[in-house]
């Protein structure tokens, strides 16, 4: 099936920036992402990039988690079999990202969106503890939905 993946450069519009055309070895169905260039050899090159990654599985799409249907699943799966104190100490962390950040779906819990989250938190008051045991919390989570394939990447 690998052998099958290949990309093409298409031209929508001489105003438009090319685009890499594949079918998504996963759903099968015909996907297009903008290049970003007019420029054939360069959107050439990208293309042979993106069939490299498509091959070898590291391409994926954003995930469309949303952050209700993971607070739900994680409260579910994960924190049921953690101690009360526990489970509390870390849904209240979730919740104050949920207030803080307002995060729609989950993959908009990135890097940046946690330092700024980070930043709230001390701008605040709250102790340097309570904001590393927070983030500790919040890490333990988002590694959580990696592993579940809610994530390509946890930050």
């Amino acid at each position: 099936m690998t052998d099958e993946i290949r990309v093409k450069v298409n031209s929508y519009g001489p105003e438009r920036p090319l685009a890499l055309v594949y079918f998504d070895p996963v759903s099968g169905k015909k996907k297009a992402k903008s290049a970003g260039t007019n420029d054939w050899r360069e959107a050439e090159r990208l293309a042979g990039e993106l069939e490299r990654e498509l091959r070898a599985g590291r391409h994926a799409p954003p995930s469309k988690v949303t952050w209700g249907q993971f607070i739900e699943r994680y409260t579910q799966e994960k924190l049921a079999a953690l101690r009360p104190a526990s489970r509390k100490s870390a849904l209240a962390s979730l919740r104050r990202v949920e207030r803080i950040l307002n995060p729609d779906r989950l993959c908009k819990v990135n890097a940046a969106a946690l330092s700024r989250f980070q930043s709230e938190l001390r701008k605040s008051g709250v102790k340097e503890t309570t904001v590393a045991r927070h983030l500790r919390h919040i890490k333990a989570a988002l590694r959580w939905a990696e592993r579940q394939g809610m994530l390509t990447k946890a930050p």
